[in-house]
Order: structure tokens, then C-alpha cells, then sequence
């Protein structure tokens, strides 16, 4: 039995396929929510991308500043420190 497809079903369908571009553009987040994420001021990353204090790659459109959400989480990874394995038998 062949059951036909339901309007709304392709509706759906069709609103879930993104273009290049907007694939791009999910891909990325505005300087703001790249604060955000961090747990840092907006104007901070400001002072990072003038100063280049840190290795964070950002895309300049215009006068919008974005970041790709790769960029962030390797920025990310990089800091991760793990303890000294003598460090938990430490004592103050």
C-alpha cells in the first residue's frame, strides 16, 4: 500500500535543508555568543583580537565579528589542564 506524503511533512522537510551559506552561517556565532561560551567579556575578545594575545581565529564580515563554533571548541581544548599526578597527595 502506498500511503501518500502529508503536506506538512514535506513542509518540514524542505525548512530542514540548509544552502551552503547558511550552513556556513550555523557553523558560526557572533562575537557576543562567543563571549558567552568562553566566560569572557565581549570587549575582551576585543582586546584579544587587537592585541592578538591569543590564538583565536575570527571572520570579520563588514562590521560583524563572528567565530566558528571549531575554532571555539579547539580554542577550548587547548587550554585544558590536567592536574600533576603528584599534586593530589600534596599537602599545604
Amino acid at each position: 500500500m502506498n500511503h501518500p506524503t502529508a503536506p506538512s511533512a514535506i513542509l518540514q522537510a524542505q525548512s530542514t535543508v540548509q544552502t551552503p551559506s547558511q550552513q556556513i552561517e550555523s557553523a558560526m556565532v557572533s562575537d557576543m555568543e562567543a563571549a558567552r561560551i568562553l566566560g569572557q567579556a565581549r570587549r575582551t575578545l576585543a582586546v584579544w583580537r587587537c592585541t592578538g594575545r591569543y590564538n583565536l581565529p575570527y571572520v570579520r564580515i563588514g562590521r560583524k565579528i563572528f567565530y566558528r563554533v571549531s575554532d571555539l571548541e579547539a580554542f577550548i581544548k587547548r587550554r585544558v589542564h590536567h592536574g600533576h599526578p603528584d599534586a593530589a597527595g600534596v599537602q599545604a
